[in-house]
């Protein structure tokens, strides 16, 4: 394996997609889960409680931050 120092920034930037699929995964399923909401098949306290598990069962808030894991909530609720 070579030394990061020495990597292309293509190897650098899809190193980081990769590194980042759980988070970006997390942002796509609240945007799923407000489709929920909007057709009344669950209410907004049972999706942000379904949220915060995934979140806290993938490590989210521990590897990306609380802040940032609700302000992904937020948005993806918000519709």
């Amino acid at each position: 394996m070579r030394d990061i120092k020495e990597w292309s920034p293509l190897q650098t930037k899809y190193t980081m997609v990769v590194a980042n699929a759980k988070f970006y995964a997390f942002a796509e399923t609240a945007q799923d889960v407000s489709e929920l909401i909007s057709l009344g098949l669950i209410g907004k306290t049972e999706a942000a409680d379904l949220l915060q598990e995934i979140a806290i069962y993938n490590q989210l808030t521990f590897e990306y931050g609380q802040d940032r894991v609700q302000k992904v909530m937020a948005e993806g609720l918000r519709g």
